[in-house]
């Protein structure tokens, strides 16, 4: 069953590759008569010929067509506007012997749905930025969803351990380590914690707590831009240190501008020492220098 599909799928992808220019304006065509003038409508039916018609007859009825519709004697009309577009391109397919008869050949078969990314591209033309944007997004998506299941099976193989270690009522248990029991390890059981035994004899506790959890952090557009941005991040780490160093006073030394303070304290308390004395307190002083005597 595999291989028919397989076989299905490369069949379908060398039609793919096998088309060409020429067959991306016949699906394109297709698609816009079918959209304008109604679903089923082919080349002949629209030019009113038959499948059958010789190239003069063809030839005629565009003719006949084209003046019938002919934007200069429907002004502002949009409908014929674009039927004339459409009149144009059918009229050059149909008239000329090898575009015929590959139309001919998809109209017998008809026009595939999927046309491939080819066609789509050419039919949107995404700029560069779009492409990339649409890549960053798709690998990111898948890279989380690998993570995810990584993490899921971790988590699984960590539970059955412990579920296996625990219900064996042992101190020290033999644990498979894979579903198929072709490789065991040594678990210590100490109440309801279970460590795996290292070679040299070193316990590491059981658990899923250290299984790296799925994180946007993780993805690699983001971890590129921290990695790019690291270096400005230590810069600016790096400034603010010397900042912080230049602010901080040295130890056993006072702050520039308590010091500053102090000096104006000082020098005020100079003043107010060498201030002149007023009438009362020189009075008073001699007062007291009389008591004294």
């Amino acid at each position: 069953m595999r291989f028919t599909w397989l076989i299905v799928l490369c069949a379908l992808l060398s039609l793919v590759v096998a088309w060409e220019k020429e067959d991306y304006e016949i699906f394109d065509i297709v698609a816009e008569l079918e959209a304008g003038e109604g679903k089923g409508t082919t080349f002949y039916s629209f030019l009113n010929v038959s499948p059958s018609a010789t190239t003069s007859q063809i030839t005629k009825a565009y003719r006949s067509t084209m003046l019938a519709n002919h934007p200069d004697k429907n002004p502002g009309n949009k409908l014929i506007e674009d039927r004339h577009k459409r009149l144009t391109t059918i009229g050059s397919i149909l008239r000329n012997k090898e575009a015929r008869k590959r139309y001919d050949f998809w109209l017998k078969r008809g026009v595939p749905y999927w046309k491939g990314g080819a066609y789509m591209f050419s039919r949107f033309r995404p700029g560069l930025g779009t492409v990339l944007i649409f890549l960053a997004i798709l690998t990111s998506g898948l890279q989380a969803l690998v993570q995810h299941m990584n993490a899921s099976k971790d988590i699984s193989r960590i539970q059955r351990l412990r579920t296996i270690a625990l219900s064996s009522g042992k101190h020290r248990a033999r644990v498979p380590l894979r579903e198929e029991g072709d490789i065991f390890i040594d678990c210590i059981v100490e109440n309801d914690e279970v460590f795996l035994l290292e070679p040299d004899n070193t316990m590491e506790l059981l658990t899923d707590e250290f299984v790296p959890r799925p994180s946007i952090r993780r993805l690699w557009p983001v971890a590129l831009v921290f990695k790019l941005l690291s270096p400005l991040t230590g810069m600016i780490d790096k400034s603010g240190e010397a900042i912080q160093d230049a602010v901080e006073p040295v130890h056993g030394e006072e702050p520039e501008e308590k010091s500053e303070e102090k000096s104006e304290v000082d020098k005020s308390a100079k003043k107010d020492t060498s201030r002149p004395l007023k009438a009362s307190e020189k009075m008073r002083n001699t007062r007291r220098r009389k008591a004294k005597k």
